[in-house]
């Protein structure tokens, strides 16, 4: 249809919809509950007449009977959420629900290129506990996500995504977004986008410091053990009204809490704009790691905006709200993460997920088909900064090894089988999202090299940023910059039950050469170190390239001229990337 091309880069006839959300919302803490009123404006720029309407309401994902692959506590379990009215037009209309999912047969048909006016009030309740990265830490903290009601996601992949959400992760249009989140006095509101009224929020001391923090390179701490047993942060009204803009985002989150300790900082991400993100940590006092957090958290910006992918980072605020009990969520300018009892652990989990602001956020991802197209990037991306900044941790290693825990084995199936196929529990998901395509994109930087590779991958996302990516783009944008068929390596890694797996198989050594016959017996592509050793302990190398492999059947027959005695030889593969190393190693004896 000329939505997308073979070349990578958006066809000539691409289009995608929006919607922009105008929502006023109350949090009323002492029983959980959230009042809120939305007015959606959808834009239907695609060529097709629509005859019905698909929205989300995630939040039915916590009540009694849903449809669960995650378990979650009793506690857990909440109300549906009430909706009150829908209008379409200021006419009402009539909805069914289908788990997540609202099905709304229109009467009068949404025409392409058009724009509807949607109007939605609702009521529904926060979970008790903070479970699936969302819900109450405490009585006085909460962070709220998947609250309220969307359009669903229409492309020219599947047309509505109908897909219930079950636990997996998700699928959104971008959209621009005006929250105005009411909320009793005491209360701090961090959130997606930037706030547009401190001044009516805040007390002057805390005002003086915000401000100071926006433009400063050193660490600010905004809300201090003595702020917060002062009862002197936010404005002494009733209620305070926290007004946020965020645009071009693909969701919206907020975090609360009436005794949390605030630090922020910014960092320049554009040495050529002077553009700056303005950086916050927001934390219960006894979250020992978090102290460290935005210092990490500013780090991250930075490596991520220069080194890898080096494109600056795209959006004006990130917060990271400690609120989950364990691991961590992101969201777009917003990241909700569990205490760390370890700092290395602290370090990759607030690394992992801000890095996701340029996958699934940045580039649109459909992560409930495609996991491995945002959760693997997250991996990869701030792998070289993690292991510089750690003095306890190999991360390479760790994720090498997460791989090969279940590389070649039942749960090892390709990652072009959807991931909301898979169950969010098993093997198979966490291999697949996570370690099998971390470690493609690690062998595949190997194979082209680190100029080239850089240069594919950021064609890839400045071509995609604002818009839905498939994996095909993403094949095909790398196969163009490259200038050649990867077919050799995304066909083993994506598509086939391939797993890696080399071996020395045979070895003869003559009076002046070795000749070496070598075998990929699992068929993956993998960059490779041939090391041969002498009996006077010196050694050679000879490199072997990912391609090598399937250029010649998945064998390789090598000669290596010698003058001098050889007494063994091994076969390293990168990253030591093998689920059987006990054949990669020869010892000659006469």
């Amino acid at each position: 249809t000329g939505t997308r091309d073979l070349s990578g880069n958006p066809g000539i006839f691409y289009w995608q919809n929006s919607a922009d959300y105008s929502i006023n919302v109350e949090l009323i803490p002492e029983n959980r509950e959230i009042i809120g009123e939305e007015t959606i404006t959808y834009y239907n720029n695609s060529p097709d007449t629509l005859k019905e309407l698909v929205m989300k309401i995630f939040h039915d994902f916590y009540t009694e009977g849903a449809a669960r692959d995650i378990i979650i506590s009793e506690d857990a379990i909440t109300e549906p959420i009430n909706i009150t009215s829908i209008q379409m037009n200021n006419k009402t209309i009539d909805f069914r629900k289908f788990g997540t999912n609202l099905i709304i047969r229109l009467k009068e048909n949404i025409l392409p290129n058009s724009k509807t006016i949607i109007s939605v009030e609702w009521q529904n309740q926060l979970t008790a506990t903070t479970e699936v990265r969302m819900g109450t830490f405490d009585e006085s903290t909460f962070f709220v996500a998947y609250w309220f009601p969307r359009v669903a996601v229409y492309d020219d992949i599947d047309g509505w995504d109908r897909y219930n959400y079950a636990g997996h992760e998700f699928y959104n249009d971008f959209g621009n977004y005006e929250v105005n989140i009411t909320i009793p006095k005491n209360y701090v509101v961090w959130a997606t986008g930037v706030l547009q009224n401190p001044e009516e929020v805040f007390s002057s001391n805390i005002l003086e410091k915000y401000n100071l923090a926006q433009t400063s390179d050193e660490i600010v701490h905004i809300a201090t053990i003595e702020d917060t047993n002062s009862i002197n942060i936010t404005a002494q009204n009733t209620k305070n009204i926290w007004k946020y803009k965020a645009e071009q985002v693909t969701d919206f989150a907020f975090g609360t809490s009436e005794h949390f300790l605030w630090d922020a900082t910014s960092v320049i991400v554009d040495s050529v704009t002077n553009r700056r993100v303005f950086i916050q940590s927001a934390y219960h006092k006894d979250s020992k790691d978090f102290y460290d957090v935005i210092g990490v958290s500013r780090k991250t910006i930075d490596y991520l905006s220069n080194r890898m992918p080096g494109i600056p980072f795209p959006y004006p605020s990130m917060t990271v709200f400690n609120g989950q009990e364990s691991g961590g969520m992101e969201f777009p300018m917003m990241v909700n993460d569990a205490r760390m009892y370890f700092p290395s652990l602290m370090l990759n989990t607030t690394s992992h997920e801000i890095t996701h602001t340029y996958f699934p956020f940045y580039c649109g991802i459909n992560e409930t088909k495609y996991a491995w197209m945002d959760e693997g990037w997250a991996m990869f991306l701030p792998l070289d900064f993690q292991n510089e900044s750690d003095e306890y941790l190999d991360h390479t290693r760790i994720i090498i090894s997460s791989y090969l825990s279940v590389a070649g084995e039942e749960e090892d199936v390709p990652m072009m089988i959807l991931s909301n196929q898979m169950s969010a529990r098993s093997y198979s998901y966490a291999a697949n999202a996570y370690f099998r395509s971390a470690s493609a994109y690690l062998v595949l930087r190997n194979a082209l090299g680190e100029k080239l590779f850089l240069k594919a991958l950021q064609e890839y996302i400045n071509l995609w940023k604002g818009k839905h990516p498939i994996p095909y783009d993403f094949f095909n944008t790398f196969n163009r910059v490259a200038e050649q068929d990867l077919g050799w390596f995304w066909k083993p890694w994506f598509f086939d039950f391939a797993y890696p797996d080399i071996a020395i198989e045979n070895v003869s050594v003559k009076s002046d050469w070795v000749e070496l016959m070598l075998i990929n017996r699992g068929k993956m592509p993998l960059g490779a170190v041939v090391k041969i050793y002498y009996s006077d302990e010196d050694f050679e190398t000879l490199d072997l390239f990912a391609n090598d492999w399937y250029e010649n059947n998945y064998k390789l027959y090598v000669e290596i001229p010698i003058d001098k005695e050889v007494v063994k030889i091994e076969l390293e593969p990168i990253y030591n990337l093998d689920v059987n190393t006990t054949d990669n190693i020869f010892i000659y004896s006469k």
